[in-house]
């Protein structure tokens, strides 16, 4: 199973990097500019700058850290955010109602699209252990 890594602040105040993890960014990207949109948080090269300088990577109001999600997840999740703390909610209810209505939209033999849909509910999604706690 594939997991896609996020990058998230941990602490009140706001997501932001250093200087330094923004001129290391800009010196190994073709992205030159900073934006703290969905792309970098997700960005391969970024997640490596905040593993590579820990700490030191963090905005002056930050506190980053890397959160793991199912890569088939990517496009079904949105950050949480209260007073710069950040963390990730996953609509896995989105995810497996786009799948079945993918499945309903193909040519596809009737019986077939039913044993997809039974595969699809019984699939158990890998998430991070955070998601698995009870609200």
């Amino acid at each position: 199973m594939e997991f896609t890594e996020v990058l998230l602040n941990g602490c009140y105040g706001g997501f932001g990097f250093s200087e330094l993890a923004k001129e290391e960014y800009k010196k190994i990207s073709s992205n030159k500019k900073i934006s703290y949109f969905r792309d970098i948080r997700t960005d391969p090269k970024m997640i490596n700058i905040v593993k590579k300088f820990g700490k030191f990577a963090n905005g002056e109001y930050s506190k980053i850290y890397i959160e793991k999600i199912n890569s088939k997840l990517i496009n079904y999740f949105t950050i949480h955010e209260y007073d710069g703390q950040e963390s990730l909610d996953i609509n896995i209810e989105k995810y497996i109602l786009d799948r079945i209505n993918y499945i309903i939209s193909q040519d596809i033999n009737s019986d077939i699209k039913i044993i997809k849909i039974k595969e699809i509910i019984n699939e158990q999604i890998i998430i991070s252990p955070d998601e698995l706690q009870m609200e």
